[in-house]
């Protein structure tokens, strides 16, 4: 029984390309998608739907600090500073091509300025 899961398992994952693409379950998904941004899920992606961003290429020159600003001011409510953090490491996701590992950590975006990390 056990030999017959592992054949099962490997027919699975070594299905030629085109086939697994359109097997039953199996959705690509765009790269531009928020969620691909490192620390975004939905709820996250719920936010930034609010303020008008969709896509990752939306929030290319955009200024996180008024993203999360103009949120807290429609939900009349205070967020976490942890939100505004997230929407740095986005902002800097979505404009640059190679990224510094440690920069794609939301929770270091808290007080950037202080230590030396600008994206304006």
């Amino acid at each position: 029984m056990q030999n017959r899961k592992m054949s099962h398992f490997y027919n699975t994952v070594f299905l030629p390309w085109d086939k697994l693409r359109k097997s039953e379950g199996y959705r690509m998904r765009p790269k531009d998608q928020l969620i691909e941004i490192p620390g975004v899920g939905k709820k996250i992606e719920a936010y930034f739907q609010q303020v008008g961003i969709s896509k990752v290429t939306d929030l290319k020159g955009r200024d996180p600090q008024e993203l999360y600003e103009r949120l807290c001011h429609m939900e009349r409510f205070h967020f976490d500073p942890c939100l505004l953090y997230v929407f740095r490491c986005a902002v800097y996701y979505a404009e640059n091509q190679e990224y510094d590992p440690e920069l794609l950590k939301w929770w270091n975006w808290k007080d950037r300025k202080k230590r030396g990390i600008t994206n304006d």
